[in-house]
């Protein structure tokens, strides 16, 4: 269960494996999520029940901070032999920003990411051109692929401890994620 300033929200297991998920709100392309906030601010507390190996615990951790994708609505078709650029403001400082570009396509059965990390403190990031190259383009029929990004902040350096009996290792990572449905020509 996580908890925060306004409900509380029971994680997922088995969704990705060895991982339990828990989306807290907002829309990302693709994820069947609201358009709700769940956090304002504060902290929120992962408690979990344990069972037969792993014994109960419970874990606080800040809210992460809010940042802005500030070229967000300039960000619509990419041309992947011109690289894309992100910018953004506020966040954690502390945090490493991420920026995920994908592309499904349905008629070869094929897809392909990307995934690169800004350093702390940076408030720009270029995916190269030759990484989106890797990305099968968008077809014009929107039933035949899917293509997105999506930027996010997460404090891999100092993650939250989860201790528990039984437990070899835990973290608590929050972190804070917009996205967007997208073509790449």
């Amino acid at each position: 269960m996580v908890t925060g300033d306004k409900v509380a929200k029971t994680v997922q297991t088995g969704v990705y494996p060895g991982i339990s998920v828990v989306q807290l709100g907002a829309a990302i392309p693709s994820l069947p999520l609201t358009n709700q906030p769940f956090l304002d601010s504060g902290g929120l507390t992962l408690a979990t029940a344990g069972g037969n190996d792993i014994g109960d615990s419970s874990t606080d951790a800040p809210v992460p901070q809010a940042f802005t994708w500030s070229n967000r609505d300039q960000v619509l078709a990419i041309t992947r032999s011109k690289g894309l650029s992100i910018t953004w403001t506020g966040g954690d400082p502390a945090a490493t920003t991420f920026i995920v570009a994908a592309d499904v396509d349905v008629p070869t059965n094929s897809s392909a990411l990307a995934l690169c990390m800004a350093p702390p403190g940076n408030t720009d990031f270029t995916i190269p051109p030759d990484v989106l190259t890797n990305l099968p383009a968008t077809r014009a029929r929107a039933i035949q692929s899917r293509g997105v990004v999506y930027v996010g902040q997460w404090n891999l350096a100092s993650p939250v401890g989860v201790s528990a009996g039984g437990l070899d290792f835990g973290a608590f990572l929050p972190i804070f994620v917009g996205g967007k449905t997208v073509s790449f020509q």
